[in-house]
């Protein structure tokens, strides 16, 4: 039984902080990215390339750790995987800003060293805008 209850004071904890965002970054080839925060360090992020045709279509999914948080910035870092039209491991480095009094509108620049399966390596920069649906 204190099994059950640790578990289920576990999921209220989590599903007290949990919350979604979306964002778009602008790079050589722009995506749009659904992200899940599970608190305040921890957040999955999923990405799918948006360039003009079918045939440059993208998709990514990450894992990210916010290593510094503010209630201005957050300085995060983690690890993805790219995937379709080759498959690369993606390293993001990045910063989130929320310079307004509402917190759930902000700016991103992320650095992201991608490394393809066949060697070959691509150091990829974006910038965009983000959007959380914070809990009141």
């Amino acid at each position: 039984m204190k099994y059950l209850i640790s578990f289920i004071l576990l999921g209220v904890s989590f599903s007290a902080f949990s919350q979604w965002g979306v964002g778009f970054h602008q790079s050589y080839q722009p995506f749009a990215a659904v992200n899940y925060e599970f608190n305040e360090r921890w957040r999955a992020e999923g990405r799918i390339g948006t360039d003009r045709d079918i045939e440059s279509l993208s998709v990514e999914l990450l894992g990210l750790f916010n290593f510094v948080r503010r209630d201005e910035y957050e300085i995060y870092t983690g690890l993805g995987f790219h995937a379709l039209f080759y498959y690369a491991a993606v390293v993001p480095i990045g910063i989130n800003l929320y310079p307004f009094e509402n917190k759930r509108f902000g700016f991103h620049i992320e650095f992201a060293p991608m490394i393809d399966f066949e060697d070959e390596a691509i150091f990829r920069g974006s910038w965009g805008i983000r959007y959380r649906f914070l809990k009141e």
